[in-house]
């Protein structure tokens, strides 16, 4: 009994961590182009629609929030359909312009299933051969509710329009499996999928022919796939970074700075250890331990992200001293002064002649 509860303790904290993955907000966009709800449409998240057209990442989180409000706004039942069909494979970065330039299908779905996650972080595509007939299946990391058949719709929609590049032709031979009850707009699917379908399965997947692996790609680029592959592993190599936990703390610590600087911070516009612990959603003690173990701390990360802010204010701005010094969390102007002076070897008005003087002399 208690090793199943320490299981599903373990099990929310990494969804609740998944949710707070970053992915790209390009999709948030073209939403927003669809449904044209405006604000409406970003109810929930923290978003408001001049920020998202700047924004280059939002969270899984707020996607997912996003696609809730699609469906309650949208008086269109097969807005996914329609907004899965029309997703260009290029939108999906890198990863899909490996998977547009592989030479066979059967590299291509190697393609979705390795790199997929770095656009779309609670998909994973996988595959398996059974008989004559090949199982891509869908899962998620995430317990998707209602948002279930949203997701799926838009997956393989994408999916569908990339087996007929290989195909060259309508997909008849494939069978869509989706392991949801039929929705109250499922006669809407026949327009949508050119293939045999099936509700109330086991799996959310697309069977193919397995002999269709091997189908050579028409749009295949020898050059523009070795490409492709190679921003995909460092792109990989990059989110591994961007996984770990100092690299969490110094985002959490920037946007508490970035609210400061819109004027949205509040009285404590950045969050003490055990806050960015509770984000986490772990312990403070086991927050230290982490941070220790990357050769790191929690006050080491802050100085480092405070005082990078601390020299752009300084230097690029014209507010006051004392304003400048309370937006990185000093309220006491002497206080400011001393950490300029253990930073950078000098006081806040000598930091920022000394910018104006290099500036003005042309040195940069």
């Amino acid at each position: 009994m208690v090793t199943t509860e320490l299981t599903q303790t373990t099990e929310l904290a990494q969804t609740k961590e998944l949710a707070q993955t970053l992915m790209p907000a390009i999709f948030a966009r073209l939403l927003a182009q669809q449904i044209a709800a405006g604000d409406s449409l970003l109810a929930g998240t923290g978003l408001v629609s001049a920020g998202l057209k700047s924004a280059s990442h939002i969270t899984l989180q707020q996607h997912l929030r996003i696609l809730e409000n699609c469906a309650a706004l949208s008086k269109d039942p097969a807005w996914a359909l329609r907004f899965g069909s029309r997703i260009s494979l290029n939108t999906l970065g890198p990863p899909g312009m490996a998977a547009i330039n592989a030479p066979t299908l059967g590299q291509g779905i190697d393609i979705w299933h390795k790199y997929l996650g770095l656009r779309a972080p609670a998909i994973d595509i996988a595959a398996h051969a059974a008989g004559n007939r090949l199982h891509v299946t869908c899962s998620t990391g995430l317990s998707l509710g209602p948002l279930e058949p949203v997701i799926m719709e838009m997956v393989f929609q994408v999916a569908q329009t990339y087996l007929q590049i290989f195909t060259e032709s309508p997909i008849g031979d494939a069978a869509l499996r989706l392991r949801y009850r039929p929705p109250h707009y499922a006669h809407h699917y026949r327009d949508w999928f050119h293939c045999a379908l099936t509700f109330n399965a086991e799996n959310n997947e697309l069977i193919i022919p397995a002999a269709w692996s091997s189908l050579a790609n028409p749009l295949h680029d020898a050059p523009l796939w070795q490409t492709s592959l190679a921003e995909c592993e460092a792109l990989l190599s990059s989110r591994a970074a961007e996984d770990s936990t100092p690299h969490t703390v110094r985002r959490l610590l920037t946007e508490a700075l970035d609210r400061q600087l819109d004027g949205a911070g509040g009285e404590r516009p950045i969050p003490s250890a055990a806050q960015v612990a509770e984000h986490l959603h772990i312990t403070s003690r086991t927050l230290i331990r982490r941070l220790k173990r990357a050769q790191t701390s929690y006050q080491a990360l802050r100085d480092e992200v405070v005082k990078q802010r601390a020299l752009y204010l300084l230097t690029e701005t014209r507010l006051p001293i004392a304003d400048i010094g309370a937006r990185v969390g000093y309220s006491d102007p002497a206080n400011f002064g001393r950490g300029c002076r253990r930073w950078f070897g000098l006081s806040p008005g000598a930091v920022r002649r000394r910018a104006h003087h290099i500036k003005s002399s042309g040195i940069l």
